[in-house]
């Protein structure tokens, strides 16, 4: 009985590239390699499927601070830094919902692991809290409150609580720009409960200095009837651009001028963008996809579809955020080593460049 022969990944790529790349027939350089045409079918297949799948890479591991040991939250700063909330392993508060005052040490890391800031807080967090960077400080923002309650908390660099607001109940995503500027998007429970600040779905924040400290107030609010989730939010320094069910127009917003452009795909978790090209990122059918689209005046006109993948992970189990020209991918895991079960964090990024290839 022959022995079935075998090739290495190496040869394989090559082949493919060979009839990929260089247009070449596929029976002249089977021939050549002496495999039979089938296989390199085979071959030329799978190439085309890695070549068209963008694998978002792992950044360091997010680093915790001191006895600030447990990830609250992550979210992604203008810079494309991580913006980390850490908590005691012993705190009290993780038996109340959203660790509602819990002491925090907020952290900036850059993906290869360099820690930009470190400070501990000195007030404790609202409920579910995520923060940004300000150019003096900080915003912590507690996704849910009940009525009346303040739940955008401003400290100085120095850890000093010198503000707070009301931003509303139900918020979905947090993103600031380098100028101050705070933009919130909320989720359903935002949009159709009581509270009428979060109805708008998205909505820009300005920190506004007194002499007796700083309060944050509403700058702008989305005028869009349909809204009743914003599912994806990206904020630049130029300009925010939205997708929101029911009907999944991307929104762009610049200047204080709104424009509407035609659905791209209904369920998109993220949107990845330059101001002239966009990857709008996963679907309700097929979650692990990027549409590819390019930003015309008056519309976007679709250019293809591409794949996007984290390794050792389901599309659907992959939290996004697009922030810029970066897509940021978040992967949890229970922790083995940690008594209470808490969960291990990974980062992962890709480009908009890598996804449109």
């Amino acid at each position: 009985m022959s022995r079935r022969k075998t090739y290495s990944s190496e040869l394989r790529r090559e082949a493919a590239r060979e009839v990929v790349e260089k247009s070449r027939p596929i029976a002249t350089v089977a021939s050549e390699l002496n495999v039979t045409p089938q296989s390199l079918r085979n071959w030329v297949r799978t190439y085309r499927e890695e070549k068209s799948t963008a694998t978002l890479t792992e950044n360091a591991p997010l680093s915790p601070s001191g006895r600030f040991s447990v990830l609250l939250s992550v979210s992604i700063g203008p810079d494309q830094e991580a913006c980390c909330l850490w908590a005691e392993e012993t705190d009290p508060c993780f038996d109340l919902p959203g660790a509602h005052g819990a002491r925090v040490m907020v952290t900036q890391q850059g993906p290869d692991g360099a820690v930009w800031t470190t400070t501990e807080l000195l007030a404790p967090a609202p409920a579910f809290p995520v923060a940004q960077p300000l150019p003096q400080g900080w915003i912590v923002v507690g996704r849910r409150c009940g009525r009346g309650d303040s739940n955008a908390l401003v400290f100085a660099t120095d850890g000093r609580l010198v503000g707070s607001g009301r931003v509303g109940d139900g918020v979905e995503d947090v993103q600031s720009t380098h100028s101050g500027e705070v933009w919130v998007s909320y989720f359903d429970e935002g949009v159709f409960g009581s509270d009428e600040i979060a109805a708008a779905g998205c909505v820009r924040w300005e920190v506004i200095t007194t002499d007796n400290g700083c309060t944050v107030e509403p700058a702008w609010k989305l005028q869009y009837p349909p809204m009743a989730d914003c599912y994806a939010m990206n904020v630049t320094d130029q300009a925010a651009y939205v997708c929101a069910y029911t009907d999944f127009h991307i929104i762009t917003i610049e200047d204080g001028r709104t424009l509407l452009r035609d659905p791209v795909t209904a369920g998109s978790k993220a949107l990845v963008t330059n101001g002239y090209q966009m990857a709008v990122v996963g679907s309700y059918d097929k979650p692990g996809s990027a549409t590819l689209v390019t930003l015309e005046p008056d519309a976007c006109r679709i250019v293809g579809q591409v794949a996007w993948r984290v390794p050792g992970s389901k599309p659907r189990d992959v939290r996004l955020a697009g922030r810029g020209d970066r897509l940021h991918g978040f992967t949890f895991r229970t922790d083995p080593s940690s008594p209470q079960g808490r969960y291990e964090t990974r980062w992962w990024t890709t480009s908009l460049h890598d996804l449109w290839g």
